[in-house]
C-alpha cells in the first residue's frame, strides 16, 4: 500500500505529549483534559480560542515533508482577529493596594467608560469610583513621588513612600485636567471584587477586578486591558465571588 508521509507542525511554547497528559489526568495532576497544560482542544476551548482560529491556523501553513515549529503568538493573532472587534474591556489590578485619595471631588462618585475603545456601538457601563481606589503595586512602585493620571478620571500626587508590606496608603487629588502624564489602571474600592485567573501553565494569579464583572455569563469572554483576554469559567456561577477566569492570551 502507499505510505504518505507527512511533518509535524509544533507549537513552540507547547509540551505536547499525549502519553504525558493521559498520566498527569489520570493521576489528579491535571485538571482533566481541559486543564490549560494539555494544549488539547479542549483546553484551547477553556482558554476562548476557537476552533475556527485553529483551523484557520493549521491550514495556513499547508502540507509539507518538513516539519515546522511555529510561535504559539501565531494561533493567538488569528483568534484575536475574531474576537478583539467585538470583546468587551473590563479593568483589572495585580497585587492591588488601596488608595486614599484626599480632597477627592465629592460629585464624583461613578463615571462612565466605553466598552470597547473604537466600537462605540457597543456602549459603556457605569462604573464606581472614588475617593478610594485600588491601584496595582507595580504601578505605584514605579511612580512613587509622581503626579498621576487615575486612567479616565482625574490626577492625584502620589507619596515618595510604599512599605514593602503596606496594603494602603494616601494620595492628593490634584485636578481633572487631561494632563500628559502616567496613566495608570484603577478600580473603585466600592464596587471591587476579587479575581482567580487561571494561567495556561496551571499556576493562578489573583486580584482585583471592577464591578461589572459580576454581571457576565460563564464562557463569556472579556479583555482585562493591560493584562489581555480571558475566558469566564464553565462553570462558575454568575455574580459569585470570586470570579473565575482562565487566561487566553495577550
Amino acid at each position: 500500500p502507499p505510505f504518505l508521509h507527512w511533518g509535524l507542525l509544533r507549537v513552540r511554547e507547547a509540551k505536547i505529549s499525549k502519553s504525558k497528559s493521559y498520566r498527569e489526568v489520570k493521576s489528579g495532576l491535571y485538571d482533566g483534559w481541559a486543564d490549560p497544560r494539555t494544549w488539547s482542544l479542549r483546553s484551547l476551548d477553556r482558554r476562548g480560542i476557537s476552533m475556527d482560529a485553529c483551523r484557520r491556523f493549521t491550514l495556513s501553513f499547508g502540507m509539507s515533508l518538513s516539519d515546522i515549529e511555529v510561535p504559539a503568538e501565531t494561533l493567538y493573532a488569528e483568534n484575536r482577529k475574531q474576537i478583539d472587534p467585538t470583546v468587551p474591556r473590563r479593568a483589572f489590578v495585580a497585587q492591588p493596594v488601596r488608595v486614599d485619595v484626599e480632597g477627592y471631588p465629592a460629585e464624583l462618585r461613578t463615571v462612565e467608560l466605553p466598552n470597547h475603545p473604537d466600537r462605540a456601538e457597543l456602549g459603556v457601563r457605569t462604573v464606581p469610583a472614588g475617593p478610594s481606589f485600588y491601584l496595582a503595586r507595580t504601578d505605584l512602585e514605579t511612580r512613587l513621588g509622581l503626579e498621576v493620571r487615575l486612567k479616565d478620571l482625574l490626577n492625584v500626587q502620589l507619596p515618595d513612600r510604599l512599605d514593602a508590606e503596606a496594603s494602603h496608603l494616601s494620595a492628593r487629588f490634584t485636578s481633572r485636567e487631561n494632563k500628559r502624564i502616567p496613566r495608570l489602571q484603577w478600580i473603585g474600592a466600592e464596587g471591587a471584587t476579587p479575581v482567580d485567573i487561571l494561567d495556561i501553565d496551571g499556576t493562578h494569579r489573583t486580584g482585583t477586578g471592577e464591578r461589572a464583572l459580576l454581571d457576565a455569563a460563564p464562557r463569556d469572554i472579556v479583555q482585562f486591558e493591560r493584562v489581555g483576554f480571558v475566558r469566564f469559567e464553565a462553570d462558575w456561577p454568575t455574580g459569585s465571588r470570586p470570579v473565575r477566569v482562565v487566561f487566553s492570551h495577550g
